[in-house]
């Protein structure tokens, strides 16, 4: 995603929304080798007093825009020491406002770290996992010469291949 993109977005919905809000911007926290750069926290009197918010530029939210927002909540309450239950998302052209519930996420978002971890710790590269649906789509960009089986005799392997 264009990063440019990203932050004009956040720029425009902060003033639509948090204008008169008690509001932190472009804070980076650290927790137990865990980091997230977090667009902006509203702090907020009552039972949720901290809410971290994500901003997406797009129309739909993903699953995955989803569990950003609870990897920054997790690491949020890890260093306030508290427990917070929910992130915010703000998206699309209405800056439209979801909550997201932490607990729903926490343990997808538990797994992804330990399989990142995994894969950080490990001496060896991950194995490479191809996506059919690209392959075909890049098989279908290069044009690849037709050769008669026969002829496959009288050449090189390092020919056909290369």
């Amino acid at each position: 995603m264009d990063h440019k993109r990203v932050e004009s977005y956040r720029q425009g919905a902060e003033v639509k929304r948090f204008s008169g809000s008690k509001i932190t911007l472009d804070r980076l926290v650290r927790a137990q080798n865990l980091e997230a750069q977090l667009a902006t926290i509203q702090r907020v009197k009552g039972f949720h007093p901290t809410i971290p918010i994500y901003f997406v530029p797009a129309n739909k939210l993903s699953r995955s825009d989803r569990l950003v927002a609870a990897f920054n909540a997790l690491v949020l309450s890890k260093v306030e020491s508290k427990q917070i239950d929910s992130a915010k998302t703000i998206h699309g052209d209405e800056c439209s406002s979801v909550s997201v519930n932490i607990k729903k996420f926490s343990r997808e978002v538990g797994i992804i770290i330990h399989k990142i971890i995994d894969l950080l710790s490990s001496s060896s590269p991950p194995n490479l996992v191809l996506n059919p649906t690209n392959c075909v789509a890049l098989f279908s960009l290069v044009e690849v010469p037709r050769i008669p089986f026969e002829s496959l005799d009288h050449l090189e392997m390092t020919t056909v291949i290369g």
